[in-house]
């Protein structure tokens, strides 16, 4: 019986715990989510360059075979 009692705390802290983290995770997103959000806005004019990369490697593709 004495292992029950011990158990509870045992569950109810861990379970604190992780909301707790989940907590700072989830501020920690949505103060850094509108940055992330004005770093996609920049990211369309590097994305061409990122196709750029991707055709090269097609075309190197095309030249292996």
């Amino acid at each position: 019986m004495p292992e029950k009692p011990l158990r509870v705390p045992l569950l109810i802290a861990i379970f604190s715990a992780t909301l707790v983290v989940l907590a700072r995770v989830l501020v920690v997103a949505i103060a850094e989510g509108p940055q992330e959000k004005n770093s996609t806005q920049g990211r369309p004019v590097p994305s061409p360059n990122g196709s750029r990369d991707r055709s090269q490697t097609q075309a190197k593709a095309t030249v292996h075979p």
